[in-house]
């Protein structure tokens, strides 16, 4: 039925309202506290914006991590990564493992393969999905799939990356079909009831300085993301690190220049800011929150308060 009725509306809002379901949390406080009831709404499309080398597949493993080890069923769609590496950074990001010494033990034959079991049984709930240069309409056979290797159907699809789709039987320049791509994720979100969260490609320039070129190190705004299609999304998350400002090392600097900047790296190097820069539905922050990086563990976690504002007034 395609009309709904003043009974069926309140019937469905109540419904709605009362599902503990309905929304699933990223389970980083960047986001969900800007995020209507804490959480991405089962329905609604969500893109992770941010510029090449940036950190934004190690964020959205910490992600995909965090919703497995809560329950969530997620299937996970990388382009740029083979299967063994999203496990490998999967395991390190869950457990605190450095990703070298998962590699060098598993070389050597010295790797405690109860963590494989661990990861088994913690991550029966995540399918990986690497077929190249996906379509719409393989990932919505990937969804039945899912179904009947897992047992249920999956709550969240993440897809890295958007420009790493196939655009087969999509017509018009790169712009046209990214933004066409992105519409077809929302209808799968909208149709199956599922959260689709997209990682996406910022391209060089900066909206808000046309002189400069954006190197990872500026916040972003949703005009920022690579060939459009913003329209389409309910919420789009920005990542972006201060350190990658090549300004910073610059040789020429002076003494005084070089101390100002060792001093800054010294704040904010393996830092990134967490950006909610477009919510159709609740609120945004276009500043962001600090975060820290262990990039041996690939762990992505939140500095307490009192830190972050010292940051922050820096």
């Amino acid at each position: 039925m395609s009309f709904v009725t003043a009974d069926a509306q309140v019937r469905g809002w109540v419904e709605e309202a009362t599902d503990t379901t309905a929304v699933i949390p990223t389970n980083y406080g960047a986001f969900d506290a800007f995020l209507k009831r804490g959480g991405l709404r089962r329905g609604h499309l969500a893109g992770l914006l941010g510029r090449s080398n940036v950190g934004k597949t190690a964020l959205a493993c910490n992600i995909v991590s965090r919703m497995v080890l809560e329950g969530v069923p997620v299937l996970f769609s990388s382009q740029e990564m083979t299967a063994a590496e999203v496990t490998n950074r999967l395991l390190a990001c869950a457990y605190g493992l450095p990703v070298n010494y998962i590699e060098d033990k598993m070389r050597e034959g010295n790797f405690d393969t109860r963590w494989l079991d661990k990861y088994r049984h913690d991550f029966a709930r995540l399918v990986l999905y690497t077929k190249s240069q996906p379509t719409h309409d393989n990932l919505s056979t990937a969804m039945a799939d899912y179904e009947g290797a897992v047992g249920v159907r999956p709550a969240v699809v993440v897809q890295d990356h958007l420009q790493l789709m196939s655009q087969q039987g999509l017509y018009g320049n790169e712009g046209v079909k990214v933004s066409r791509t992105a519409q077809l994720f929302k209808e799968l979100a909208r149709d199956e009831g599922v959260v689709v969260l997209n990682v996406n490609q910022t391209g060089r320039a900066n909206e808000s300085d046309a002189t400069r070129r954006n190197h990872g190190h500026i916040p972003l705004s949703m005009e920022d993301m690579m060939w459009g299609g913003e329209q389409h999304y309910d919420v789009i998350f920005g990542v972006y690190r201060p350190e990658l400002n090549p300004d910073l090392y610059d040789p020429a600097a002076s003494n005084d220049k070089v101390m100002e900047n060792h001093n800054f790296l010294l704040e904010w190097g393996d830092k990134a800011v967490l950006q909610v820069v477009k919510n159709r539905h609740y609120k945004k922050n276009p500043a962001g929150v600090p975060v820290s990086i262990n990039w041996d563990v690939m762990q992505w976690f939140e500095v307490s308060n009192e830190r972050r504002s010292s940051m922050q007034a820096a």
